[in-house]
C-alpha cells in the first residue's frame, strides 16, 4: 500500500440478499477472488486489465471492494481507493469509488434494490462514516448511474465534471506569457524528483486552503504510485521553474499522446496562480508531441481557473458523487468546493 494511504476498516462480513427468488451472497473481495473481478471488468469495461493492473490497485493502492456472488459466480462489483483529502487545508481520509459494474445479464433485474443497490451499500456502509471508518467518499459515475444512485440514496449529485478542450500551440511561435520562464520534462529517476513534487505540494496546499477547496493528497508517495508505478499507461512530468533558480514551482502530468489525437493534461501540483501559464506550457508540449490538441477533466473550481486559457469546448463527461454514507452531512457536501483533475480518477 502506498504509504499515504489510510487503512480501510474491513472484515468477513457476508450479507444476504434476495431477488427473484434467489439467494446472493454479497462480502468483500480476497485475493482468491482476483480472477472473478478481472473476468467481470473485461466483461462491463472491455479493458486489458490482468493481473499486475490488480496488484497496482488493490495491492500496492490499498484498494478495498465488495462482490455479489450467484453460487460461484461474481455478478456485481464495487470497490473504494483510499486517498488523503485536504478540507478546507485540514487533512482527512478519503475513498474514491470506482470499478463499480454488473455482469450485462443482470443489469436488467426488474427491482431497484437489484446487484448494485446491495453491492454498493455494503461498500459504503462497511467502509464510510465516524472514524476509524474513511470519512469522506467520492467518484465520477456516469449521469445514468449517478441518478441511479441518487434515486436509491446511496449518493449525492455534487455537479458535473468538464471535459475542457483547447487547440495546440506550436511551439515555436514566441509565447511572451513564457519569457521568463522554464519549462523542461522532469525524470522520475533523476535525483531531486522526490524534492520538486514536496515543494510544489507545500506550495499548492495553503493557497487551496485559501480558496476553501477540498483535493487529493498529492504527495511525492502518491505521485510515483499514481503516474510512475501504473503497469498499463505511460506519463510525462513537466516542471516550471525560473530560469535563474533551482526550485520547481509547478509540476504537470501529461499522457504521452498517439499521433493525431488530442494530449491529455491530467494533474497540476504548484501555486493555483500558475495555472494559466501551466496551460499555456502544456498546449505547446502539445503541439511539440504532434497531438491534435489538449483536453482535460475538471470541476468547476478548477473550471474557473482555465477560463481565460484560449479553450475551444466544454462539455460535461461525468458527474462528481459523494456517498451519503460520508461522515458529512448534506447540507455542508454542498458547500464544498471540490478540485479534480483527470489525474484523480484512477482510471484515465
Amino acid at each position: 500500500m502506498h504509504p499515504d494511504s489510510p487503512s480501510p476498516t474491513g472484515g468477513t462480513e457476508i450479507r444476504w440478499a434476495e431477488i427473484g427468488g434467489e439467494r446472493y451472497a454479497v462480502r468483500d473481495l480476497t485475493p482468491d477472488d482476483t480472477s472473478a473481478m478481472l473476468a467481470l471488468h473485461r466483461r462491463v469495461f472491455g479493458a486489458d486489465s490482468d493481473t499486475s493492473w490488480f496488484d497496482w490497485k488493490y495491492q500496492a493502492g490499498g484498494a478495498v471492494g465488495v462482490a455479489m456472488w450467484r453460487g460461484d459466480e461474481m455478478v456485481a462489483h464495487g470497490a473504494g481507493l483510499p486517498r488523503p483529502l485536504w478540507h478546507r487545508g485540514v487533512r482527512t481520509t478519503g475513498m474514491q469509488v470506482g470499478d463499480v459494474m454488473t455482469a450485462p445479464e443482470y443489469r436488467g433485474i426488474l427491482t431497484r434494490q437489484g446487484p448494485f443497490f446491495h453491492t454498493t451499500k455494503m461498500l459504503y456502509e462497511s467502509k464510510l462514516g465516524p472514524a476509524p471508518k474513511i470519512a469522506i467518499g467520492y467518484g465520477f459515475p456516469s449521469e445514468r448511474h449517478m441518478r441511479l444512485g441518487a434515486a436509491l440514496r446511496l449518493g449525492w449529485d455534487r455537479g458535473p465534471i468538464h471535459g475542457l478542450s483547447w487547440p495546440a500551440a506550436d511551439p515555436a511561435q514566441p509565447a511572451p506569457a513564457l519569457r521568463w520562464w522554464r519549462w523542461e520534462p522532469l525524470d522520475a529517476a533523476a535525483p531531486g524528483f522526490d524534492a520538486a513534487i514536496q515543494g510544489a505540494w507545500d506550495a499548492m496546499r495553503p493557497e487551496a486552503a485559501a480558496m476553501g477547496l477540498t483535493l487529493g493528497e498529492r504527495s511525492p508517495a502518491y505521485l510515483r504510485w499514481r503516474f510512475c508505478d501504473r503497469p498499463d499507461k505511460a506519463y510525462r512530468f513537466f516542471a516550471l521553474r525560473r530560469p535563474w533558480s533551482r526550485t520547481v514551482r509547478g509540476i504537470a502530468v501529461t499522457e504521452i499522446p498517439a499521433a493525431g489525437r488530442p494530449m491529455m493534461w491530467l494533474d497540476w501540483v504548484g501555486p493555483l496562480r500558475l495555472m494559466a501559464l501551466a496551460t499555456l506550457a502544456c498546449r505547446r508540449e502539445a503541439g511539440r508531441a504532434g497531438a491534435s490538441g489538449m483536453t482535460a477533466w475538471a470541476t468547476p473550481a478548477v473550471r474557473e481557473h482555465l477560463a481565460a486559457t484560449g479553450l475551444s469546448d466544454v462539455t460535461e463527461t461525468a458527474r462528481l458523487g459523494v456517498p451519503v454514507a460520508s461522515d458529512v452531512q448534506a447540507d455542508a457536501v454542498a458547500g464544498f468546493r471540490w478540485w479534480f483533475m483527470g489525474g484523480d480518477t484512477d482510471f484515465l
